[in-house]
């Protein structure tokens, strides 16, 4: 339910004294032990008090004891049990024909199910609330009763989802976060770990995600409303109007999908769309986007953006790839190869680089060159150290012949399109990373409240905390940074952006990954043992440490992800004092007046 706002301050007592009139279980058997270790359930109570009856939806992780089943479903000879986990608790308007539900809040932590003598259950729990704006206006007021709220783990979240004010959310901001993360959690996340062990995530999600429009968020800002409305997409997830977008959208957006702390199952699905549609928009003539764009904005087919090649990485003005007249000018013949492509071997075009004259940066152009089935095109997977599951593709091209028309803006133009089409795409580095880095610092700072040793839990070891502020300090600071930046973009113009912001851009994108280093190499130390396994609960900061204990992968997996591609850390940090010292010399020579019109 949605809208309204909470009216009555619900009352809150330390335990609720209810009956179980109705339940369902479902139980995950995959602990070696044979315990249960995944559990679903649900069930319906009335309180005793009021009789207002209420609904308990129950999902967590948690070493399940024979005697939950019998808690859940009212067994007289049941045991005090602990749970933890997520609650949702709905509650029903007593007496209402409909039953309709009013969905109150969620909860998270730790409590225990208490059944006494004949079937009474008690419901025990401690934490506070998490409200959520619900008209209850029309209800009886009824006391809401948590099912343990458990404060965010430090560092877990940004501020501005840990209860803390901000200057840069609004309404709209918040409203897509909550939903942005249901839809990314139930559709992506949840088998996150699963698809990047698999290094293939289902081809069914693309598909759902196309259909949801949840694509479209990995464009820069502001959308392309005009194309979006024209093809039936007013609104995204129901919650955001496209016109309405902005950068801070598309944070939140690009935050979300890399929650899970793995790069890959992202990367598979928005690679393209984020980096390969967006010059087509900018620079694409009228009929190259007429032919093209609709069935990439909603997703029937898919694209990728190739720039480096075996011999031209960061060093994207050695580009070797040539794209050649024919003689009668109708076609280009593409000769040459394309190296660490993300989606390339899905994508049914590419937006790439290719050398359509003499050497240097001048000579460069952009060019959208069909790939799928398309004769003189050979792909081939490339198993990568981190975004395993993201498709990474060498692209072989022999003479492959393209329409002058799939030019894309005008010839030797190319170096500009992406230089303006890499700040984006940096940017989003940036943010993927920065929460990589988040994810990494909170499960070692969760680990080091629960791990004992020499006689007391890691976080008793002052050795322990300073390691873990330094990296707070670095994560916190460059997530400000972030918030600043995105910001600035929410009230500069592309032009502006690109030439106030191109560097710092750089900077933002190489700090992040200097910070995911520190997070990501503070987690495994402070796991031990487990921070070097590949299974349990060392293996998501494994994937995130600059080492491996296996000796044949024994290289690093998801940090370089964040430090080279678009433009490797070295490159941006120069890049980024280049363009700052070119805007100040810029500035100060306007300030100068013209030679011989001084007045002394």
């Amino acid at each position: 339910m949605t809208g309204g706002t909470l009216k009555t301050e619900p009352s809150f007592s330390p335990a609720l004294d209810a009956e179980f009139v109705g339940t369902g279980n479902d139980y995950i058997r995959n602990d070696p032990d044979g315990k249960a270790m995944r559990l679903s359930a649900h069930g319906v109570v009335k309180d005793k008090k009021t009789q207002a009856l209420i609904y308990l939806n129950y999902t967590g992780v948690v070493d399940i004891t024979p005697a939950l089943g019998a808690v859940l479903s009212g067994s007289p000879d049941a045991k005090t049990t602990d749970f933890g986990g997520s609650f949702i608790e709905m509650r029903f308007e007593t007496g209402s024909p409909e039953l309709k539900a009013l969905e109150m809040g969620t909860f998270v932590g730790a409590g225990r199910f208490v059944v006494e003598e004949g079937g009474k259950v008690v419901v025990e729990y401690k934490g506070s609330r998490n409200l959520r704006n619900t008209d209850i206006s029309s209800t009886t007021t009824i006391g809401l009763h948590s099912m343990a709220s458990k404060t965010p783990i430090p560092f877990s979240e940004p501020p501005y989802l840990a209860g803390l004010p901000s200057p840069y959310y609004s309404a709209s901001h918040l409203a897509w976060q909550k939903a942005c993360r249901a839809f990314i959690y139930e559709n992506l996340h949840k088998h996150a770990m699963d698809w990047e062990r698999d290094e293939m995530v289902p081809d069914h999600i693309f598909p759902t995600f196309a259909d949801a429009g949840m694509l479209v968020p990995s464009l820069p800002a502001p959308l392309p409303v005009k194309w979006l409305k024209r093809l039936g997409v007013h609104e995204i997830l129901g919650v955001v109007k496209v016109e309405d977008w902005d950068y801070l959208h598309t944070a939140i957006y690009v935050d979300e999908m890399n929650r899970s702390g793995l790069g890959g199952p992202a990367s598979s699905l928005i690679t393209g769309m984020a980096f390969g549609v967006p010059p087509l928009l900018k620079f694409g003539g009228t009929e190259l986007q007429e032919r093209v764009l609709p069935e990439l904005l909603l997703g029937k087919k898919r694209i990728c953006i190739a720039i480096t090649e075996p011999e031209a990485g960061s060093d994207v003005a050695n580009i070797q790839t040539t794209a050649t007249r024919t003689a009668d000018g109708r076609h280009y013949i593409v000769n040459g190869s394309k190296k660490w492509v993300t989606n390339g071997v899905w994508s049914t075009y590419s937006t790439m680089a290719v050398r359509t004259s003499g050497p240097g940066p001048t000579g460069l152009s952009l060019l959208l060159v069909p790939l799928l089935d398309y004769p003189g095109v050979a792909m081939r997977r490339l198993k990568v150290t981190g975004s395993a599951s993201g498709g990474t593709t060498f692209i072989t091209l022999s003479d492959v012949k393209v329409p002058v028309e799939n030019l894309i803006g005008e010839e030797g133009l190319g170096m500009k399109y992406i230089m303006t089409n890499f700040n984006h795409e940096r940017l989003t580095i940036a943010i993927g990373a920065t929460r990589q880095a988040r994810v990494a610092l909170a499960a070692a700072f969760e680990y080091c409240l629960q791990r004992e040793a020499f006689g007391k839990t890691l976080m008793d070891q002052p050795v322990v905390r300073h390691r873990l502020a330094k990296c707070g300090a670095l994560l916190e600071s460059q997530w400000a940074w972030i918030e600043q930046f995105v910001y600035q973009m929410t009230r500069l113009s592309k032009v502006e952006a690109d030439v106030e912001l191109g560097g710092m851009t750089a900077l933002a994108k190489a700090n992040a990954g200097m910070v995911l280093e520190e997070c990501g190499r503070c987690a495994v130390l402070l796991f031990g043992g487990n921070g070097l396994t590949r299974t349990g609960k060392g293996e998501l900061v494994e994937r995130k440490s600059s080492h491996s204990s296996d000796d044949y992968d024994g290289l690093y997996r998801e940090i370089p992800v964040a430090r080279i591609p678009g433009g490797s850390e070295d490159v941006m940090l120069d890049l980024a004092v280049r363009q700052l010292v070119k805007n100040y010399q810029h500035k100060t020579k306007m300030l100068e007046r013209p030679l011989g019109t001084s007045k002394l």
